[in-house]
C-alpha cells in the first residue's frame, strides 16, 4: 500500500457450495491521508497512482474461485474492479478508468 493511505476491508474466504468448488469475497475501502493543497502542487504525470490525498478514495472488490480437479490441480479464476475516486479536481485529470483484473490459471502443488 502507497504512503499516507488507509484501509479497512473484509472478507469472506473459503465458501463452499458446490463440492470441490470454493470463493473468496474482499472488499477493501482504501483513502489518501495526504494534504490535497501539497500534493496538487507537485508534478502530476503519475503520481496520482502512487499517492493518495485526503480528497481521494479507491474500492476494491475481489471474487476469487478455486475448483480442484485433482487433489494437487485447481483450476482458479480471480476478479477484481477496482472504483476509481480519484478527485478530478486535486489532479486536474478529465477522465480516470475503473480498473479491472480477470485473472485465469492452474495452480499445481506437489
Amino acid at each position: 500500500m502507497a504512503a499516507g493511505t488507509w484501509c479497512a476491508g473484509l472478507g469472506l474466504t473459503e465458501m463452499n457450495f458446490i463440492d470441490k468448488l470454493s470463493h473468496d469475497l474482499y472488499v477493501l475501502y482504501i483513502a489518501g491521508t495526504n494534504d490535497s493543497g501539497i500534493l496538487a502542487k507537485a508534478p502530476k504525470s503519475l503520481k496520482h497512482l502512487v499517492e493518495l490525498t485526503d480528497e481521494d478514495y479507491l474500492v476494491e472488490i475481489d471474487f476469487n474461485h478455486k475448483y480442484m480437479i485433482y487433489e494437487q490441480l485447481a483450476a482458479i479464476l480471480d476478479l477484481t474492479y477496482v472504483f476509481n475516486g480519484i478527485d478530478e479536481k486535486v489532479w486536474g485529470i478529465a477522465d480516470e478508468s475503473d480498473i479491472w483484473k480477470i485473472g485465469l490459471g492452474l495452480n499445481y502443488n506437489f
